[in-house]
């Protein structure tokens, strides 16, 4: 699919960065984030950009 649309290389660590501040916005933990997103530490909150209200 990516090749196709001309849209390079698409890794799994994208995924993850992209989707944990939606995850964030529809109201999950971040415990729960964390534990799906097999973060072993807080790191996923550094990819939190200009939302200071989902590191509260």
């Amino acid at each position: 699919i990516w090749k196709a649309e001309n849209l390079g290389i698409c890794s799994g660590r994208s995924f993850r960065i992209g989707g944990t501040p939606e995850l964030l916005k529809r109201g999950l933990s971040h415990e729960w984030v964390k534990i799906q997103g097999r973060w072993k530490s807080d790191a996923f909150e550094r990819y939190i950009r200009d939302t200071p209200r989902f590191l509260g």
